[in-house]
């Protein structure tokens, strides 16, 4: 049987230096809602160094490595190649070197959903830094407690189905990238870019 191994697109590997290269980093609050009303936070400074370590380095290779799993080339749709892909990464690691971890839309309101929801709220009468810097002297449960308000509930979930239809936008190019696949589910799970081998 003559079986040919796949090269895969990229490989990723993650090393440390000795331990005098360090960085100091704000640490702040991961909360995960449920739908049941259950929730779990983790408070990254109570994170021993090696965890937050790793767990920053696992953010990074993910976030990179997203960039890559595309089929189209964005500006021709046809097929990504191992340059298109290349690019897509090199644009997201260049962001990330110059302090910006999302890609800033035109005009768009960066931050989360409840800062967006009382910018909607207050439009006209609070500016976006103002209702931003009073945000952060909140605490994780008074924003909690924030987003269940009918009102700004309310807000969250137009913005949720505004932001669901804008990305409706590239659906039929996404099932188009389907229907192009291949009859062999193998062959398009070795193609999937990104994974550990």
């Amino acid at each position: 049987m003559n079986a040919t191994k796949k090269t895969p697109d990229m490989s990723v590997a993650t090393t440390f230096p000795a331990p005098e290269k360090t960085v100091t980093v704000p640490c702040g609050m991961l909360n995960i809602d449920f739908r049941n009303g259950k929730w779990i936070q983790i408070d990254a400074g109570n994170l021993t160094p090696e965890v937050l370590a790793q767990a920053i380095m696992h953010g990074l290779k993910q976030k990179l490595v997203d960039a890559a799993a595309i089929t189209r080339d964005p500006e021709t749709g046809r097929s990504a190649t191992i340059e298109t892909k290349f690019d897509a990464v090199e644009a997201v690691a260049k962001r990330l070197q110059a302090g910006e971890w999302n890609k800033r839309r035109e005009g768009a309101v960066t931050g989360g959903l409840l800062l967006r929801a009382l910018v909607r709220m207050y439009a006209g009468r609070k500016t976006t830094d103002q209702i931003k810097s009073w945000l952060e002297t909140k605490s994780d449960k008074e924003k909690a407690a924030l987003r269940k308000t009918s009102d700004i509930a309310k807000h969250i979930e137009e913005i949720r189905a505004e932001d669901a239809a804008g990305n409706g936008d590239d659906l039929p190019d996404l099932l188009a990238e389907l229907d192009g696949l291949g009859d062999d589910p193998m062959a398009a799970n070795d193609s999937m870019p990104g994974a550990d081998k």
